[in-house]
């Protein structure tokens, strides 16, 4: 009977220094952590600040941050969307390609992208679809595209994104190459 008064006592002593030592970590942790931020908030960067001014002298009253008194009502504030559409950046207008040639720029649409290389008849000669994003900011796309032999020495490049209605495509993009 005294065997297991002791041990019961020895199991409890056990779980609360158990507890003392894991409380005492995770109290470190967030010493540590909050050190941490203070530290990347008081060191200096080489970079302009986001509320850098254009002019030499800044006024520090004038660049922090005002809250508006009132809130405006749902739905009337607009969101600005930033890149709306396609911008081709590769290659360039009037590049020699070959097959397979390589698709990159940077686009804002809704249905994803299909790209086509066609002849200057309006034959196309390769397809293929690409991802694209539908954001507040355009990102980045990449394909490659394989096309067979060319009829006409001159051709061009599109990228559009197709209409969900089957109409004209939304955005399109066009660049002139030659084979």
């Amino acid at each position: 009977m005294n065997n297991l008064k002791i041990a019961i006592l020895i199991s409890i002593i056990t779980i609360l220094a158990l507890g003392g030592f894991y409380y005492l970590y995770t109290k470190n942790l967030q010493k540590t952590k909050k050190a941490n931020v203070e530290q990347a908030q008081t060191s200096q960067s080489n970079f302009p600040s986001a509320s850098a001014s254009a002019s030499p002298v800044e006024n520090t009253q004038e660049t922090q941050t005002k809250f508006p008194s009132t809130q405006p009502e749902t739905g009337t504030a607009q969101i600005q969307v930033q890149g709306e559409g396609i911008q081709i950046e590769s290659p360039a207008n009037g590049a020699q390609i070959t097959s397979p040639v390589t698709i990159t720029g940077a686009a804002n649409v809704p249905n994803g992208l299909v790209v086509e290389v066609k002849d200057a008849n309006g034959q196309i000669l390769g397809i293929r679809k690409a991802e694209a994003c539908f954001g507040y900011n355009a990102c980045p796309f990449f394909t490659s595209v394989v096309f067979s032999s060319p009829a006409t020495a001159n051709g061009q490049i599109t990228v559009y994104s197709p209409s969900l209605s089957g109409d004209a495509p939304e955005y399109t993009q066009t660049v002139p190459v030659t084979f």
